[in-house]
């Protein structure tokens, strides 16, 4: 697995952790040196914003809150997430 990999919008990954089970979609990605805001959900620059989803569905899991990631966590080693679909 390369250590850089394409992050898009709408791209399930999941979370590398043996102790959990855990996917998240892409809903937005920052970008820039200003936080702009996206409808309801603002963005951070620099950072991937997250939304929890089901594993085989994919839809967004009602009653959680969004959660932010750094660029870096994205590369498929234990404490970041793998690529699980586009």
């Amino acid at each position: 697995m390369s250590a850089l990999q394409v992050i898009t919008l709408a791209s399930v990954w999941k979370e590398v952790d043996p102790r959990l089970t855990r996917f998240v979609k892409v809903w937005a990605i920052g970008v820039g040196s200003t936080p702009v805001a996206s409808g309801a959900a603002p963005i951070r620059s620099g950072f991937i914003t997250l939304c929890a989803v089901t594993p085989d569905t994919h839809e967004p899991i009602p009653g959680r809150r969004l959660t932010y990631a750094k660029q870096e966590r994205f590369n498929g080693k234990r404490g970041g997430y793998a690529l699980h679909c586009v």
